[in-house]
């Protein structure tokens, strides 16, 4: 296969922990597993200590956060980005790929001045995007800018799609199976652990996690415990609330990376009650990948990777009685052998080593005759790339699935409603 290098474009990277961060350092450690060069380009002090094992890593510019589609979001800014930008693009890249290629101020400027073939990522999930609908003008010469979009998951590509109507190969996120995966943590203890991981927000659901836990406390013994990883504004309401409703809540705090693993291994149940604005759900591939079942709420991006999961229950999204059945459910086969192997065997689907494959197909298709990559894809198709072949319906678009990559036209249409079987408020 022919050496590609590719410069992987992200406002939101280490240290700064979430979902897009891990998507891109993960994505350039496979690329260099398959012996391709990948250089981040992101913004911000690197973390301390310096940058961690792994591509080389560029930085310009400082990193902002502010508030977005019920969270915070990162987004670089520097004086003069396109001069920045430009002395970076000097060294030839065979590939620019471009995450969430809309937003400010990177990305722009990376789009401006790039003169390879570009590839643009859109990670976000939601109703509508305020930003793509009343500067869409503006914005459309980025998206045409694309010598190929993708997305990670079927809901991210209606999100942007609604506004700027195009073909989006859906490629989802992935884990890192070796660091993911089962062990004996969980083994002697008598009372189940639940798990949370994630900010302490609104949008994340972690006052409906605590009326379902008390719930599902309420017809159990011994009363399940519930461990909360991460931080965030609602820290405070959390454990006041908690305490309210005679949870027993071990509230652990940020965690490095190095930590998270083994804090998956030493629980029975992640729990994943968010409310909206997911697109995928990254760590319930981490809890799967370390052999956890999942109970999630029935958002479109939890239902779209969780549908055909047989060690994950759906429950109805916000209704914390649903999510009290739920978890009690889960929590009674939570611990067999049987359930365990099927979190993993899920899991394994979405491992980086598969996934990187379908991204260097995209990566052809974005260059053309320009770039020559012979993709070996083996046997096994059922890589999370694809569904069966022919037409979905869906909110407002016709979504054509061909070739895996799975690729997806959106194109404007009568209003619909995609709806995915699953294991959704069973009694």
């Amino acid at each position: 296969m022919s050496r590609i290098r590719v410069l992987l474009v992200t406002q939101s990277y280490h240290p700064i922990h979430g979902g897009i961060g891990e998507h891109v350092r993960h994505l350039a450690l496979a690329l260099g597993a398959r012996g391709h060069e990948a250089v981040v380009l992101t913004a911000g002090p690197p973390p301390p200590g310096g940058e961690p094992p792994g591509p080389e890593v560029i930085r310009l510019g400082r990193r902002i956060q502010v508030p977005s589609n019920g969270s915070r979001a990162t987004i670089a800014w520097r004086p003069s980005y396109r001069l920045a930008v430009r002395s970076v693009l000097r060294d030839p890249y065979d590939i620019v790929h471009v995450h969430s290629p809309l937003e400010p101020f990177l990305p722009w400027a990376v789009l401006r001045e790039a003169r390879a073939p570009c590839v643009g990522t859109f990670h976000n999930a939601g109703s509508v995007h305020w930003g793509y609908r009343f500067f869409a003008d503006r914005l459309r010469g980025f998206v045409e800018r694309l010598d190929a979009r993708t997305a990670v998951s079927r809901c991210a590509a209606r999100y942007v799609g609604r506004h700027f109507p195009g073909r989006y190969h859906i490629l989802a996120n992935g884990v890192d199976t070796a660091r993911f995966r089962p062990g004996e943590g969980r083994r002697g203890r008598p009372r189940p652990a639940l798990l949370f991981v994630g900010r302490l927000e609104k949008r994340k659901g972690i006052g409906l996690l605590l009326d379902g836990v008390s719930r599902a406390a309420a017809a159990m013994r011994p009363a399940p415990r519930l461990l909360v990883v991460g931080d965030g504004s609602l820290r405070g309401r959390m454990l006041r609330r908690a305490a309210r409703l005679g949870v027993d809540l071990e509230w652990i705090g940020p965690v490095s990376p190095a930590e998270i693993p083994g804090i998956y291994r030493s629980a029975d149940l992640l729990v994943a009650p968010a409310l909206f604005g997911e697109s995928f759900g990254i760590v319930l591939l981490e809890a799967l990948a370390s052999g956890l079942p999942v109970v999630a709420s029935s958002i479109e991006g939890y239902q779209e990777l969780l549908a055909r999961c047989p060690a994950a229950e759906l429950f109805r999204a916000g209704d914390a009685a649903d999510l009290g059945r739920a978890i009690a459910r889960a929590l009674e086969t939570a611990r067999e052998e049987r359930v365990r192997r099927e979190a993993r065997r899920f899991a394994i689907r979405y491992g980086w080593d598969r996934l990187v494959i379908g991204m260097e197909a995209i990566y052809r298709t974005a260059a053309g005759d320009a770039l020559q990559l012979r993709v070996e894809t083996g046997a096994d198709d059922d890589l999370g790339l694809r569904v069966d072949s022919g037409h979905v319906v869906g909110d407002a678009y016709d979504l054509d699935v061909d070739d895996a990559p799975q690729a997806v036209r959106v194109r404007a249409g009568e209003a619909g409603d995609e709806r995915r079987s699953g294991r959704i408020g069973q009694a």
